[in-house]
């Protein structure tokens, strides 16, 4: 999860209602789901409002694709796997969700780009609909909960830090100031005695 993408969509739900959350996750789940948890750590959202839209999103957007593939024209899935390489990828997702289709969805919604086209795939591939929305539903439940507890801690340990670092710089701050009284009253004890010393002299 790059850092730049991350701050954007933290800006972006941080000023957005539960709503707009949800349609972003349909979108892009994982990294507005952990974003959103982020935002829950200083209190902006329900970390378990957001776990749940983030099972729903997830599950819909799954859905969504899956339908594509199954009813649709594959137009776009041939033009996605147009060279050979592709085509024998292509090949090995298909197989692999046929014989073993939870690992198989599992591993596709984990490895970026797959997850759109082998959703897709998995429609095109006609695996049975009940077993695939049971499965979804599964996969979907562990990788939210995943994504919002890591946003969410995340954003509880940054919170710790950042008050940490604030107490450091206050307690820095009064050693500077504190360092800064003994400097000057050793200078005026010493400037006190150098004018004792040039006293002494003009007597």
């Amino acid at each position: 999860m790059a850092a730049d993408t991350f701050s954007s969509a933290l800006g972006i739900v941080q000023s957005s209602g539960y709503s707009i959350v949800f349609l972003l996750m349909v979108l892009e789940g994982p990294i507005v789901t952990a974003a959103a948890a982020f935002a829950s750590s200083f209190g902006v959202f329900n970390v378990y409002s957001i776990l749940v839209l983030s099972i729903l999103a997830n599950f819909i957007g799954d859905s969504i694709y899956y339908f594509i593939g199954r009813t649709g024209r594959h137009i776009i899935i041939d033009q996605y796997f147009k060279n050979i390489h592709k085509v024998a990828l292509k090949k090995k997702i298909e197989h692999a969700l046929h014989t073993h289709t939870m690992k198989a969805l599992a591993i596709v919604k984990l490895i970026p780009p797959l997850p759109t086209p082998g959703l897709i795939i998995a429609g095109i591939s006609k695996i049975p609909m009940r077993k695939f929305l049971l499965y979804s539903l599964w996969i979907n439940l562990a990788y939210s909960l995943v994504f919002t507890l890591t946003g969410f801690y995340a954003g509880f340990a940054f919170n710790m830090i950042y008050q940490y670092v604030k107490r450091i710089e206050i307690m820095a701050l009064i050693v500077l100031i504190v360092a800064l009284l003994f400097w000057l009253a050793s200078k005026m004890r010493l400037w006190g005695k150098i004018k004792r010393i040039l006293l002494f002299k003009l007597d």
